[in-house]
């Protein structure tokens, strides 16, 4: 387990395995190669990046943008302040769950993947490049989807 913490400064980290529990009260986090049973990474003033993560990730940033790069691991992102850039290079393996106030939200998927959406914005348009049906109800169910993406913007 690494539980690192600062009020003031940045915080990175490569090539660790197991629990990771990461918070800044004024900087930005940047985590390369995370594995293990999960990451856990808040900031209040900073972006947060990760690139090359296996494990389940929850992160949240009251003030900055938020990109990941992982292989599939389920992810659970907010920030209040800036956009969400989050590229799958494998199908996940579990929900992901991305939410901005103030900013765009971009997944990329591999190809093949199969998953229930459910995408909401209060200003702006939704997008996908894959084959969706648009429907009224705020949730469709699939029982042949292997996880669920919930994305949503919301203007204040």
């Amino acid at each position: 387990t690494l539980n690192a913490r600062t009020s003031g400064g940045s915080i990175s980290a490569s090539q660790r395995a197991g629990t990771l529990e990461i918070g800044t009260s004024g900087g930005s986090i940047h985590i390369e190669g995370a594995s293990g049973e999960m990451l856990k990474a808040t900031t209040s003033g900073g972006s947060i990046r990760l690139s090359g993560v296996t494990a389940p990730a929850e992160i949240h940033t009251s003030g900055g943008s938020i990109n990941v790069e992982a292989s599939g691991a389920p992810l659970n992102a907010s920030t209040s302040g800036g956009g969400i850039d989050a590229t799958f290079t494998a199908a996940p393996t579990g929900d992901i769950v991305l939410k901005t106030s103030a900013g765009s939200i971009g997944v990329a998927l591999p190809p093949s993947a199969a998953f229930q959406l459910d995408a909401s914005t209060s200003a702006g348009g939704v997008r996908s490049d894959f084959p969706v049906t648009v429907t009224k109800s705020a949730w469709r169910s699939m029982p042949w989807a292997a996880f669920s993406i919930w994305l949503s913007t919301i203007r204040t």
